[in-house]
């Protein structure tokens, strides 16, 4: 009984500890994004905001719920009802993230906008390919005509070859990523370890300005050096 509770407590633990981690992450790219965006590195700095964990797991799941989104638009449209009416009922039975984004495809279309400048905006918000690619369909469909079941379906299977595609590439670049995450946590460790070693060496460091100007410039190349392997890793 204490050996599972004490794994269950540690468990917890890891957890706390994870997400812990990934707000500093998530706020450290968004500190660098903002100094890169004062210097004028406009490119560099959307490569870090990329970069947050928050942000890629959001995309990441959206792409794996929209498969079964489009089928069920296809669906809806195949029973008779409009596309206004199928984006509602499929952005009220999904879960979230993509419910809330199909929701606001939803209040755009309601305001008078086109199906394909409600999906641009939903692109801007979601940059994945995935996302211009059932805008295209869409667009496809009202210039030329045709079954909007047939175009979806064959949309619908091409983002699940891909998201299947993206699992293996995930498994095969697990070593790069494991290599981020030790970018990440060496300075940690070092500056832990000095603390230990020499308790009054941080204070001394930290209390000068060349020391906290060193600090501040290792922080935002750690940071850059983390979302340039991110962004190597990256599927596009």
């Amino acid at each position: 009984m204490s050996g599972a509770s004490s794994s269950g407590m540690f468990g917890d633990e890891a957890l706390r500890g994870r997400a812990v981690g990934e707000m500093l992450s998530e706020r450290a790219c968004n500190l660098a994004g903002k100094i890169l965006d004062r210097c004028g590195l406009e490119r560099a700095s959307a490569v870090i905001r990329d970069a947050s964990p928050a942000k890629q797991r959001k995309i990441d799941r959206i792409k794996e719920q929209l498969p079964s989104a489009i089928e069920a638009i296809g669906s809806s449209l195949s029973a008779g009802q409009s596309l206004q009416q199928s984006l509602a009922y499929v952005a009220s039975n999904v879960a979230e993230p993509l419910a809330s984004e199909l929701r606001k495809v939803v209040w755009d279309v309601n305001a008078g906008k086109p199906i394909g400048t409600a999906l641009q905006g939903l692109e801007r918000r979601v940059p994945i390919s995935e996302i211009a690619f059932l805008r295209l369909a869409f667009e496809v469909q009202g210039r030329t005509g045709g079954s909007m079941r047939e175009i979806l379906e064959s949309a619908s299977g091409s983002l699940l070859d891909t998201v299947r595609f993206e699992r293996a590439l995930h498994t095969a670049t697990a070593q790069a990523r494991l290599s981020t995450k030790v970018v990440g946590l060496t300075p940690v460790f070092l500056l832990v370890l000095i603390s230990i070693m020499s308790p009054g060496y941080l204070g001394v460091f930290f209390g000068s300005g060349v020391g906290f100007l060193m600090f501040t410039t290792a922080l935002l190349l750690d940071v850059v050096g983390i979302a340039c392997i991110r962004h190597m890793v990256k599927v596009r």
